[in-house]
């Protein structure tokens, strides 16, 4: 069977081929004439490919391309990792339309006889009930999955013989937990670009960095900036603009590395620390602060005052004065949040106080939880 019949066979009202082209997003929120560009442009160009959508943290209309090959050969290099052979069974939790729902798919079609398990929408005891009934032995989940398998309490089935988190990080107590209770978990780190994983823990060493997968090589710049090489690849960006589709071939330097966002901490092959992305390194009043640090520390803050930060983003605004400042964006009006934020200002750098609190009727997040920041900014200065 090809990868085309592959699809057909039971992803016919999920998924969008079209020219020869596998659109892996959500089709329903473009129009026919857009979908029709994107995959014209994509077929004049490769003849047969992936469009992924990146992963909705902006508002920029931007999609990854990849080929077969690059594909299969992620697929070949993280089931090789945890052993996968032709009797694993597969379920599929999290959307297809993104990177980590579609590999589930990909990685069963090139080493198991039996098709994917497909849950059209999160259900945690439809996600129980479909590993006893069908014998699963691999899936992914995303961190907010996870949080809810433990706040109730439930043991992992003993088939599964691994789980991918990928996604926004973990919390490290609610990962402890998750592995107390039985659950396999294996953490990734990786990108659309990259076709998934690049970083992956091992079976049986959770409580180690994630390690460098065979398909990859890896170097940092002096300020820790990721490059990768491998056959997993992407091969460009496809953008849609308005009336036309625009495509942007993948930039390597002059020795194959592709220069990734991502500022990383690496010791032996292994990922020892995320610093935080490119974007996230910005200047308030001439001082450079990581925000993603400073989003993290603000929410380990909170946690320890007992307050849950689940329903809250620290975000970053243009500010004349001081060229950014920082501001909360939540979805529940809290005296609570506004004593701590005071707190946390009177014993924070004043480059790192928080200055405004916003409150909105919902949060807005991709379809695997992340948050979509680039919308989120668009909404508050309206």
């Amino acid at each position: 069977m090809n990868f085309k019949d592959f699809i057909n066979s039971y992803l016919k009202n999920i998924y969008h081929i079209e020219n020869d082209i596998f659109c892996v997003f959500d089709v329903k929120n473009y129009s026919p004439n857009e979908i029709t560009m994107l995959t014209q442009k994509a077929k004049d160009k490769f003849g047969q490919c992936f469009l992924f959508q990146t992963s909705g943290t902006t508002s920029d209309k931007k999609f990854v391309v990849h080929t077969f090959e690059s594909l299969k050969a992620s697929c070949l290099s993280v089931n090789s990792w945890v052993n996968i052979n032709s009797k694993d069974k597969f379920l599929a939790p999290i959307s297809i339309h993104h990177m980590g729902g579609f590999s589930v798919l990909a990685r069963q079609f090139f080493f198991s006889s039996e098709a994917a398990i497909i849950l059209k929408s999160w259900d945690l005891k439809l996600f129980m009930d479909s590993i006893e009934l069908n014998k699963i032995t691999v899936t992914s989940l995303v961190p907010s999955q996870i949080y809810e398998i433990v706040q109730n309490n439930l043991k992992a089935p003993q088939i599964l013989k691994a789980i991918f988190v990928g996604g926004s990080g973990i919390d490290p107590v609610i990962f402890k937990k998750a592995l107390d209770l039985g659950w396999p978990l294996l953490k990734t780190f990786g990108s659309s670009e990259a076709c998934s994983q690049v970083f992956t823990q091992r079976l049986g060493s959770e409580d180690k960095g994630l390690e460098l997968l065979p398909h990859w090589e890896f170097k940092l710049d002096p300020e820790n900036r990721l490059s990768i090489k491998g056959k997993s690849l992407f091969s460009g960006y496809l953008f849609l603009k308005e009336d036309q589709a625009t495509f942007e071939h993948i930039k390597l330097d002059q020795e194959g590395f592709f220069e990734t966002e991502d500022h990383v901490i690496c010791e032996n092959k292994i990922l020892v620390k995320f610093l935080g992305r490119y974007n996230d390194f910005i200047k308030v009043n001439s001082f450079l602060v990581n925000i993603h640090n400073l989003r993290q520390r603000f929410y380990d803050f909170l946690q320890n005052k007992k307050y849950d930060p689940s329903h809250l983003v620290l975000i970053e605004t243009e500010d004349l004065k001081s060229g950014y400042k920082f501001v909360i964006v939540t979805d529940r009006i809290s005296f609570e949040l506004s004593k701590l934020v005071l707190e946390w200002n009177q014993n924070s750098k004043a480059y790192e106080s928080i200055l405004g609190i916003y409150c909105i009727e919902k949060i807005p997040t991709s379809e695997i939880g992340k948050i979509k920041y680039g919308e989120l900014k668009n909404i508050i200065t309206e």
